[in-house]
């Protein structure tokens, strides 16, 4: 059972998906935000090509555990996702919502860890972001 994580940013969307065992997270791509249909059009692809069963949303809490205001936004992505996922047949995916906080400082940090460079973790720091949030999910739900 393939699982597929997302970090949903204001910019950028990182993506990790699990083996098709559903064993592993892995990240897979950054997605570049082109608005909410475009979002949409392209998470569905991912859900479709990676033959994904299970959606993660990371949803940003404050430090007293509540949904941040960003955490509207991404509730309002989800909806529309699950809203194309119905339409186009792709009833048996199940969505969810984790607490992604602090992912993003995570991933620099382990990014430092590993050696990459300042500049160079850009590129790929939502999409570690997003195996972590996939990460936790499994290891709390499988």
């Amino acid at each position: 059972m393939r699982i597929m994580a997302l970090d949903v940013g204001s910019k950028n969307i990182g993506v990790a998906v699990t083996d098709p065992l559903g064993m592993f997270a892995q990240p897979l791509t950054v997605l570049e935000r082109k608005g909410i249909g475009g979002d949409c059009a392209r998470i569905f692809q991912l859900v479709r090509d990676n033959e994904v069963k299970v959606l993660v949303f990371g949803l940003p809490h404050d430090d007293d555990g509540k949904p941040t205001p960003f955490a509207a936004r991404i509730l309002e992505l989800k909806a529309k996702v699950e809203h194309l996922l119905r339409q186009k047949n792709l009833k048996e995916v199940r969505l969810d919502t984790w607490d992604e906080t602090m992912t993003t400082i995570d991933a620099h940090e382990e990014l430092k860890r590993a050696g990459v460079k300042h500049s160079e973790r850009k590129g790929v720091i939502d999409k570690i972001a997003a195996v972590m949030i996939l990460r936790s999910w499994m290891e709390a739900n499988t």
